[in-house]
């Protein structure tokens, strides 16, 4: 220790403050752990919230009241690159046996749209009530994607999918190597695996006239 004072100049009892105080910082931080827990649960603790307005049954009930017209349509989606973004000539990827929602459009419905788009995020969920997902129709899509509703009144609806896919990769695993005459040689195989791809897919349509088939690309 005196070695380095004198080599440094540094009066020994500043030296000695100074690892002390590198000390009791040690010793605070571990007692801080608790805290530092807290705030790390806090961080990762999602909330949820729902709509105050007042749910509209009687209204819900007559905008899914049987009418003359229809919705059809395709699921699909598209592989995402590095970015986040779906490349506009990839193959598409159908939604097959996935289950599509539509939800008639009512205050209730828009209010809640509206708080998921300013209030939703990684702390937070935006949901309806037990007593609003009632009024709904769903629809299951075939082998080609496709899906339909049936029986509609003309009015303003929007189609909801959660749609996960596994996108299928290839890449090159080392298996071993092994030496020759001219040298060393490593060796690798493909290997496939998966990553998946999930999103919400959704979309607003409007019937206008009794009797109109809308068909809509849910993508």
């Amino acid at each position: 220790m005196k070695l380095i004072c004198n080599t440094l100049q540094i009066p020994k009892k500043i030296f000695n403050i100074f690892f002390l105080g590198i000390f009791v910082l040690q010793i605070l931080q571990s007692c801080d752990a608790v805290k530092q827990a807290d705030r790390a649960a806090a961080r990762n603790t999602v909330t949820a919230y729902y709509p105050e307005t007042e749910i509209d049954a009687i209204g819900a009930k007559a905008a899914l009241a049987k009418g003359n017209s229809m919705v059809k349509g395709v699921l699909f989606t598209r592989v995402k690159n590095k970015l986040g973004f779906k490349a506009p000539l990839a193959p598409k990827i159908y939604g097959v046996g996935e289950t599509v929602t539509l939800f008639p459009v009512t205050p209730y419905f828009e209010d809640w749209h509206e708080m998921r788009k300013n209030k939703e995020n990684k702390n937070s969920r935006i949901y309806m009530s037990d007593e609003a997902l009632k009024y709904k129709l769903t629809s299951t899509t075939d082998e080609y994607g496709r899906f339909k509703f049936e029986n509609l009144k003309p009015g303003k609806y929007f189609l909801q999918a959660i749609f996960a896919v596994d996108i299928p990769y290839v890449r090159q695993v080392y298996t071993g190597s092994g030496s020759n005459g001219y040298g060393t040689t490593n060796y690798y195989e493909n290997e496939r695996y998966y990553v998946q791809q999930a999103e919400r897919i959704e979309k607003y349509v409007e019937i206008t006239e009794d009797g109109k088939i809308l068909e809509v690309k849910l993508k």
